[in-house]
């Protein structure tokens, strides 16, 4: 604007906005001479440089100004949507100039940055400027929006045109010198400029953002060398993260199938472009992984029918995410795991820090990992064992996980799609990345798995004993024998301890060899049998893990009968002599017994287990329930009669058996609850006759039930879990009213059951449970055991307690508080001593042997 310019000539040919005044007069003139120096160009072909720069530049300014104008014209109270209308037009009129005389350059002279420094910042900040306009038109132009569609059509049209032409310049025709450092500044900042125009597009149109990052991708790796030790890559990942994220929290939170469809579209393609990434700047000194490492932990929740379970979305929504993200994601694990930098921080992660619904996407990516370990040929050294013992350390968490009702797909041997849960899921990738190891890693591996069997943890040892068997019988024979030895030495010097009956490893390391031997072959399973004969009492303890039902059929037969006929004369001994190590001797035959298939009925055997459970009845015996060798007698006596339950040939056996074990569910212990019920329910299920004593022994005991909650729902899933006694137990509470309360808690338990996020608060009660050995609980124990009037219970006639109407009252069970007392201190002193035997003398220990000869004569 010159000085002759009077003031109602700049009220009609300026517009004010935000107290800055822009001449549209001179906005025309500017406007003006680059439509005529296109016409110049384009005609002629004789461009400069210099001249391009001018024109760039003049590009610039005029669709910035025709911007400004717009925004300052909808500020007014009466919109003008004409001339709105024409600078859209305008602006969309300059960046076709623009991409014209682009292309009549390229085709003239050769582009470097030395001769045209602007062109690469200043034409991609006017392509940021017009799709950022696009991007906010909602919001800038609001209810005026209809009125200027066309025109930002067009307008969106022609700058994706010039971002086409741009970016095939810059990619291909476009040279920097990277040895003058302006201009490596200048390709810096080019590619900050061209990451924010790939920010902005991916709201506007996939194949604008697609263009946008293929051409970035191609700059980046054209200028790889250079731009290694910058923050190129960190940059970039950081945006493509968050895209990813955001398009996949919209999937799950949109309805409608057009926007679901695109936005896993919009992440699919981050994803690809993430690999392509990756694979240009792989081994690069600054790259920092964390943003990736926290994408695919939540990424990797997309893998299953997680999303089923806690979003109530569909299977058919699962696998539009399944086939969008899943292909992109398994072969950018494949790349990252080539990078020891990437592996480290996935290995560095602290199982306690981490956090739900964290806990699981940690499990995933593992998983994901291990996959991706086994394509590779080399990995770095320990690599394998470092992934697996973090699965160990992660397993003692997992309860709710494993069974929440977690599935993944897998395809069989004849292309059948199959279903795996989460723990078998997981243990197949477990055991085929250990099957990898050579022997150095398998060695370790092994040292680490005998840690975990004689550790306290349940999911742990199971998990480690499924994993080490299938990898001994992937092995040779020799090596699954030796294992084999190896773990009944280790059990036979652990049954010196007073402890290790009742302990966690026990139960460990009888999962673990039970494993091992049933999966042995025939001869080496004959050597077995061989070397660790049935009939010595040393050897009972490891036959009770083996199991003889895992014998073969021929060596079985004999040796059930050896195991029954000692198991009958070592009772009929005890039945004159009631002394306590026969007892114990008792509780070990009847355990060893109990692992026998009996294929077929033995009568006397059936009449020593009626006898047996006569000597458990609490009507006729005086005794405490949580003495441990009472519970430990009722407990094999149990398994004893499970093992046999399909053989009884006299109904009224079972009858009485029902009776019994009814006085003992009714005296209310959580640990005979437990222990008995479903033996309870198996036994009606099995029973022959048709006689209504036996339902109304189950209704009576049901009725008399007094139960906490987290007993009754072990129950219920006892029922639950048997077809037999669901459909026994159920027809009987809904056919007796008095059950109605019953009937109604077991309604309500299942409704929970099916209810994914009312389990899940059941899964993770359960889980809280851990073993607290009983020296160092707060509770005391009830240790004494009153003799009954008669000298021998094992003579005891059952029939006798089930006449009608004269049934025996119910005996409590008398304690001397100070006997109690007293054994409570020995305990609790005896616990000190074991603690402190490193600094016991001779002289102690000799003082100890007396005080064990007192004792002694006490329970003699």
């Amino acid at each position: 604007m010159d000085d002759s310019q009077s003031s109602d000539i700049f009220s009609q040919n300026s517009v004010n906005l935000h107290n800055s005044t822009i001449d549209i007069e001179s906005y025309d003139l500017l406007l003006a001479k680059i439509k005529d120096s296109a016409f110049i160009n384009v005609g002629t072909k004789n461009s400069n440089s210099e001249h391009f720069n001018l024109i760039l530049n003049d590009c610039r300014i005029c669709i910035f100004q025709g911007f400004d104008i717009i925004l300052s014209l909808l500020e007014n109270s009466e919109v003008q949507i004409d001339r709105i209308c024409g600078y859209i037009d305008d602006a969309a009129c300059i960046l076709q100039t623009l991409s014209n005389i682009i292309k009549n350059v390229i085709e003239t002279v050769a582009i470097t940055c030395c001769k045209m420094r602007k062109f690469p910042t200043s034409t991609g900040n006017i392509i940021s400027l017009v799709f950022s306009h696009c991007k906010d038109s909602e919001c800038i132009y609001g209810s005026y929006l209809r009125d200027v569609e066309k025109q930002l059509k067009a307008l969106f049209r022609n700058c994706h045109e010039l971002q086409l032409t741009y970016l095939m310049a810059l990619g291909k025709n476009f040279l920097f010198n990277l040895l003058e450092i302006e201009e490596q500044n200048i390709l810096l900042e080019t590619l900050d400029i061209n990451l924010k125009i790939g920010e902005v597009v991916q709201s506007l149109d996939v194949k604008t953002m697609a263009e946008q990052w293929k051409a970035y991708t191609m700059i980046c790796e054209k200028y790889s060398h250079f731009l290694s030790d910058k923050n190129i890559y960190n940059n970039c990942t950081k945006l493509l993260v968050s895209t990813i994220e955001d398009n996949i929290k919209t999937a799950l939170e949109v309805t409608e199938e057009k926007v679901l469809i695109r936005s896993l579209k919009v992440a699919s393609f981050s994803l690809k472009i993430l690999l392509r990434m990756s694979s240009i700047f792989k081994g690069s000194t600054c790259i920092n992984y964390q943003y990736i490492l926290n994408l695919l932990n939540n990424i990797s929740l997309c893998n299953s029918n997680y999303y089923e379970l806690t979003l109530n979305k569909t299977n058919i929504f699962t696998k539009l995410l399944s086939s969008n993200l899943s292909p992109p994601l398994d072969a950018l694990i494949t790349q990252l795991i080539n990078e020891e930098k990437f592996l480290k921080l996935v290995l560095s992660s602290n199982i306690s820090d981490i956090k739900e619904p964290n806990f699981l996407a940690h499990i995933l990516l593992k998983i994901m990992i291990m996959k991706g370990i086994l394509k590779k040929n080399e990995v770095l050294y320990d690599i394998k064992n470092k992934i697996i013992e973090d699965v160990f350390s992660f397993l003692p968490k997992c309860h709710q996980w494993f069974n929440i009702g977690l599935k993944f797909n897998s395809i069989s041997n004849n292309n059948v799609k199959q279903f795996y849960g989460l723990y078998e899921y997981l243990l197949i990738h477990t055991i085929s990345l250990a099957a990898s190891m050579n022997c150095e890693e398998y060695n370790k591996l092994e040292k680490h798995m005998y840690k975990i069997i004689m550790g306290l943890d349940y999911y742990s040892a199971v998990f480690t004993a499924n994993v080490w068997v299938s990898l001994c019988r992937i092995g040779d024979s020799q090596l699954h024998l030796n294992t084999l030895k190896n773990l009944l030495k280790i059990y036979q010097q652990l049954e010196t301890n007073g402890s290790f009956t009742t302990s966690p490893q026990q139960v460990n390391l009888n999962y673990t060899i039970e494993m091992l031997f049933q999966t042995l072959q025939y001869p080496e399973k004959l050597l077995i049998y061989k070397h660790f004969s049935i009939q010595d009492n040393t050897n009972i303890g490891i036959w009770c893990a083996m199991k003889i039902r895992n014998l073969p059929e021929n060596l079985e037969i004999s040796a059930e009968k050896l195991v029954v006929y000692e198991l009958i004369k070592i009772f009929d001994e005890l039945s004159n002599n009631d002394e306590y190590n026969d007892v114990i001797n008792l509780i070990k035959h009847m355990k060893l017994a109990s692992t026998c298939s009996f294929i077929e009925s033995d009568s006397k055997l059936e009449d020593l287990i009626v006898r047996s459970w006569s000597r458990a009845c609490p009507n006729c015996n005086k005794f405490v329930l949580n003495n441990s060798i009472w519970f430990k007698y009722i407990e094999t006596l149990t398994y004893l009669t499970d093992s046999y339950v399909e053989n009884f040939e006299n109904s009224a056996n079972l009858t009485k058996i029902l009776h019994v074990i009814s006085s003992l569910l009714l005296k209310g212990n959580t640990s005979f609850l437990i222990l008995l019920f479903k033996t309870f329910c198996k036994l009606f299920c099995h029973s022959q006759t048709e006689d209504s004593l036996d339902k109304n022994i189950l209704i009576n005991t049901l009725k008399a039930l007094k139960i906490e909650s987290d007993v009754q729902n072990y129950l219920f899933s006892v029922i639950e879990s048997n077809d037999d006694i669901n459909n026994f137990v159920t027809h009987i509470l809904n056919k007796e009213s008095s059950l109605g309360e019953l009937r109604y808690n077991f309604d309500e338990y299942n409704t929970k059951l099916q209810d994914p996020i009312e389990r899940k608060k059941q899964l993770e009660n359960v889980s809280e449970y851990v073993f607290v050995h009983k020296c160092i609980e707060n509770d005391k124990l009830d240790l004494n055991v009153e003799n009954a009037e008669t000298s021998s219970n094992f003579g005891l006639d059952l029939s006798l307690l089930f006449e009608a109407e004269c049934e025996p009252a119910s005996k409590k069970a008398k304690l001397d508080t100070s006997i109690e007392n007293l054994l409570s201190n020995l305990e609790k002193d005896v616990l000190l001593l074991s603690q402190a035997k490193e600094n016991i003398l001779s002289d102690h220990k000799n003082r100890i042997k007396t005080v064990c000869d007192n004792l002694r004569n006490i329970i003699s």
